[in-house]
């Protein structure tokens, strides 16, 4: 696998939405590792960024998140 994508469906506050996901692959010492970032808007879940003082200070709607899977063998 070179450039190995995921799909995965992503659930917040009851809203389920599909993201492609890049992976990171190492094999090393029978463990297999998988590793990936991606990004989503917090409006697209229905939500609201957070923010304070009458929107003078406000979270981005972009959030980045990322993720590491280690499977062993038995």
């Amino acid at each position: 696998w070179q450039q190995p994508v995921v799909q995965a469906d992503v659930t917040i506050k009851g809203v389920t939405r599909r993201v492609e996901v890049p992976l990171d692959l190492a094999d090393a010492a029978g463990t297999l590792t998988a590793r990936g970032t991606f990004r989503l808007r917090q409006t697209e879940f229905g939500m609201m960024p957070f923010s304070v003082a009458g929107g003078a200070i406000q979270v981005a709607d972009e959030i980045e998140l990322a993720f590491e899977i280690v499977a062993t063998g038995r």
